[in-house]
């Protein structure tokens, strides 16, 4: 129970910066709408609770011009908005909650979690920032592979190009030719980054180049075959020095990837189900080979292939075959129209570091890209109400008493050294605690 007031804590806490990455957060159910910041916004209302206090008198209309409000008016009118911006906070605090913490709304807006799991999606930057003013012709590079994760039955293909220019969105991007001065590749160590050796980096068509001449310089990553990594996990760095026609200076870009050379544990793709009152429970076996305590999601996408929801576990598991527990919640089915049968997909998982070890790094699991197709259900199998809980409920008394008492304050601070993951967050880009 502590464990979901935390994670309910932190999700409502930080919705100020989840609105700056919306594709990473539930979207409001069809019908509901957030409060606009800048006009009356009396928030949905929890059991027993009344409405915000009266105001003590109208602020300045819209019509005003900004240059004759007086400054009593103009204070009156920040204290106003200030006040209907928090409002609006508490507002998307219940629409978030109307889920459990661990069984949250899939949209086809959060690009982030419809991706292949771990994939890259960098953009090309400037070589050179003195060359950078001019973009026509100053060099860029992509320095990328498809992922960020290297497992031993995934080796990773990563390439490097230079553009004379940023390539044009559309347009078929004009490489050059550039030198390859020396490349190492090195571990995360304590405290820093410490080298193993170089990699061959090239286009010769061999040692993980596809195509030679081309000139798209390839290297691959290979657990089996890198010396002294065969059992590493953890974060690598891979710098290049080259050199860049045009560029005086000798130039370094690099690129950081996690690797699982050894895995801890595996989805073995047997998965059961069963209809509970909250909703459809799909149970996931993991065969786990190194005990300690586990971070699992999956997605769950109707007969059509439209998002239903993503669901994640928590688990502190044994040596031994075991069950995640991917607990889907009723309201999502109803909201999403979903039809089934419903399709689970995209296992990902995650082991986090032990202090006790010393690990720095959580150990990532490789990702199962099967599916599991479910029985036949009806909406009407499911329940349509909201998740309640009594944590639940004094969060959102406490946000509505923290929005009637400091309506100016427009951000509120979350709590600090709970060591506990957020259960509402989806990270984006770069593995990280979940």
């Amino acid at each position: 129970m502590a464990l979901a007031m935390v994670a309910l804590a932190v999700s409502a806490l930080l919705l100020w910066s989840r609105r700056s990455r919306p594709v990473t957060r539930p979207a409001p159910s069809p019908g509901t709408q957030a409060a606009d910041v800048t006009g009356p916004a009396p928030p949905r209302r929890s059991a027993g609770r009344m409405g915000p206090a009266a105001q003590s008198g109208p602020p300045p209309t819209g019509d005003t011009p900004a240059h004759e409000l007086t400054a009593e008016e103009e204070a009156a009118l920040q204290h106003e908005r200030m006040g209907q911006r928090r409002w609006a906070m508490v507002n998307d605090a219940l629409e978030l909650n109307r889920f459990p913490p661990d069984s949250q709304p899939l949209t086809s807006k959060m690009t982030d979690l419809l991706r292949p799991p771990y994939s890259r999606h960098e953009n090309p930057i400037p070589v050179s920032p003195a060359d950078a003013a001019d973009p026509e012709t100053a060099p860029y590079f992509l320095f990328t592979g498809p992922r960020y994760l290297i497992t031993r039955d995934q080796p990773l293909q990563a390439t490097l190009e230079v553009y004379r220019g940023r390539p044009k969105e559309g347009a078929r991007p004009q490489r050059i030719a550039v030198e390859i001065v020396a490349t190492q590749l090195l571990v995360f160590g304590q405290p820093n980054f410490r080298p193993v050796g170089p990699l061959p980096l090239g286009d010769a068509g061999r040692d993980g180049d596809v195509q030679a001449g081309d000139l798209q310089y390839g290297v691959v990553f290979d657990p089996a075959t890198l010396p002294g990594l065969q059992s590493y996990n953890g974060m690598l760095l891979f710098t290049v020095d080259l050199r860049v026609p045009g560029v005086a200076n000798v130039v370094q870009v690099k690129l950081d990837f996690m690797m699982t050379a050894v895995s801890p544990a595996r989805f073995t793709g047997k998965v059961r189900e069963r209809l509970t009152d909250s909703g459809l429970e799909l149970l996931v076996q993991v065969d786990v080979k190194r005990k300690g305590y586990y971070f699992t999601q999956g997605l769950l996408f109707d007969a059509g292939g439209a998002p239903i929801g993503y669901a994640v576990a928590r688990d502190t598991w044994d040596v031994g075959l075991h069950e995640a527990r991917f607990a889907f919640f009723g309201l999502l089915f109803h909201q999403a129209k979903a039809e089934a049968p419903f399709v689970l997909r995209w296992l990902t998982g995650s082991r986090l570091p032990d202090p006790d070890d010393g690990e720095p790094f959580k150990t990532e699991l490789e990702p199962y890209l099967g599916e599991y197709r479910t029985r036949t259900y009806h909406l009407s199998d499911f329940s349509s109400a909201e998740y309640e809980s009594a944590e639940k409920q004094r969060l959102i008394e406490a946000l509505e008493d923290l929005a009637e008492k400091n309506p100016e304050k427009t951000r509120a601070a979350a709590p600090v050294g709970t060591g506990e993951p957020d259960a509402g967050t989806v990270t984006t880009g770069r593995p990280g605690t979940p």
